[in-house]
């Protein structure tokens, strides 16, 4: 039986093939260690709010604009939390809702960014 986590994995390497990845978290800092030490390697950039000193919102977006102003051109937004699509969506970047990881992955083969 394949784990929530292994889940994941396997549409992060799918993705990768293609695309470059960033995560923009909202974690705690135990978290966000864990996630920079287990799985830095995916990801170009990574921006942890706990170490920003803010939330996901738009003083963290207008920070990631500026230092990395490309990021949001061709972009995919995935959060389980609707209010945090706001500062995303008015840089034109898509969203995904994220419910389940067989339902993320149909709605990024839907979107045409990951191949079936």
């Amino acid at each position: 039986m394949t784990t929530l986590i292994e889940a994941i994995l396997e549409i992060l390497d799918r993705l990768l093939i293609n695309s470059n990845l960033y995560i923009v978290s909202d974690s705690l800092p135990h978290f966000s260690g864990y996630i920079d030490s287990e799985f830095r390697s995916m990801f170009v950039a990574s921006y942890f709010s706990d170490r920003l000193g803010t939330r996901k919102s738009e003083i963290l977006f207008d920070f990631i604009k500026i230092k990395n102003s490309g990021m949001f051109k061709k972009s995919v937004y995935i959060d389980d939390k609707e209010v945090n699509f706001k500062s995303p969506a008015l840089s034109n970047t898509l969203t995904i809702k994220y419910q389940t990881p067989i339902k993320l992955k149909k709605e990024l083969i839907k979107l045409g960014i990951l191949n079936s």
